[in-house]
């Protein structure tokens, strides 16, 4: 199976990679493959459907979902999978998992633990023809409610956003240096016409704009992690869009005060004007 057929909403397997886990998981491994919510949507495309979990039965799978806010978890976030192994004669449903590693435990007991350290609960659901139980939560999301998956995360408005965030990071910076080649120029020419010149506006223009974009890589971001979260109930770094923006934006703590300073250096230089020698 090539790399490119791992990619994709109805891909399934993985492939060894290079050893470094989010390439891996991004590039070598089938959403559905690498991360519990993938497979729950990709269930949730196939025709799965809410079914009482008294119909539980070994071979069927159970996702947790997070439902309470505050914790590393985001809510509506699909985060762990188990499978169920065993169903008592009363109804107690057994799962074994990994990760941390269960065997045989119960599902009652695994969810009196989870509702303690944040909220998280499970309601099953059922593709048609097949023996497996998707067990989605009780969050507010409409994944679990309606039976149909989650709209992806990574879409062509959030690409765009991530991607901008690196571009007006890069954008600011040279835009604020352009200021000196512009102050360099203004100097040569009056030193040419042996007479002062106004100052370039240009110049000004150039100064503001590094800061404004500087500060435009940081919103974007920031717009990018409400909007993940928002809708698709993802932090800013569990998608290759939210990871770009969100490590790449940090340069801004470094870029901003510069262009700052940059700007600071423009108008200083508009108000001492330049040296135009013994000869003028």
């Amino acid at each position: 199976m090539s790399v490119t057929r791992l990619m994709g909403d109805d891909a399934w397997g993985r492939q060894s990679g290079p050893g470094w886990d989010w390439l891996d998981q991004h590039a070598y491994h089938s959403e559905s493959w690498a991360r519990s919510e993938g497979l729950q949507n990709f269930l949730l495309r196939h025709g799965s459907k809410e079914v009482p979990r008294t119909e539980a039965q070994p071979g069927d799978i159970v996702f947790y979902e997070q439902v309470a806010p505050g914790t590393e978890t985001a809510p509506g976030e699909t985060h762990h999978a188990a499978v169920v192994t065993s169903v008592t004669p009363d109804g107690d449903i057994k799962l074994t998992q990994h990760t941390s590693s269960f065997q045989n435990v119960s599902l009652d007991s695994r969810e009196h633990i989870a509702n303690r350290n944040g909220g998280r609960a499970a309601h099953p659901h059922r593709p048609p023809g097949t023996g497996l139980v998707l067990m989605a939560t009780t969050s507010p999301s409409p994944a679990a409610s309606d039976g149909t998956a989650r709209p992806r995360a990574v879409t062509p408005g959030t690409v765009t956003a991530a991607l901008l965030v690196p571009l007006l990071t890069v954008a600011g910076v040279a835009t604020s240096l352009h200021t000196q080649e512009i102050e360099h120029g203004w100097a040569d020419r009056q030193r040419e016409a042996c007479r002062r010149l106004p100052f370039p506006m240009a110049e000004y223009v150039a100064g503001w704009a590094g800061v404004g974009l500087g500060l435009a890589a940081v919103a974007m971001c920031v717009l990018l992690a409400r909007r993940l979260r928002g809708r698709y109930g993802r932090r800013l770094g569990k998608n290759w869009p939210g990871l770009v923006a969100g490590t790449t934006v940090w340069f801004n703590v470094l870029a901003i005060p510069m262009e700052l300073i940059q700007l600071y250096v423009v108008y200083s230089a508009a108000a001492a004007g330049i040296n135009l020698g013994d000869g003028c």
